[in-house]
């Protein structure tokens, strides 16, 4: 996949209108395709490209939380989140993906102090 200029779609190299949908995003088929090839490295650079053209958009955000903690990096989805979950505690999509990464790394929900 090329590097894809902020603002810009990370396949076709489009700029970004708010309703454009490349057949790429992290919805699409090449997120699907490298989950199902457990190509996890793959995975995160893919999404990370997404976000850098959704710009942040929280479901973007939790699809990268996810390729981190399937990358076995879940301290990365945890940092990545963490803000976002503050700002929006009650999206259940975040709680999934922290939850999921806490659960990666043998903790569970009470090894969040200071988390509303």
């Amino acid at each position: 996949m090329k590097q894809a200029k902020p603002g810009t779609c990370p396949r076709c190299s489009c700029h970004h209108k708010p309703d454009h949908v490349c057949r790429d995003e992290y919805e699409g088929w090449t997120y699907w395709e490298l989950r199902e090839n457990e190509d996890y490295a793959g995975l995160v650079a893919h999404c990370r490209a997404v976000v850098d053209w959704r710009l942040g958009e929280l479901d973007g955000l939790c699809a990268l939380g996810l390729a981190y903690v399937l990358n076995r990096e879940p301290a990365k989805a945890i940092s990545l989140l963490s803000e976002s979950h503050r700002k929006e505690p009650s999206v259940k999509s975040l709680q999934r993906v922290i939850l999921d990464a806490l659960f990666a790394q043998g903790k569970d929900e009470t090894s969040l102090t200071g988390w509303s």
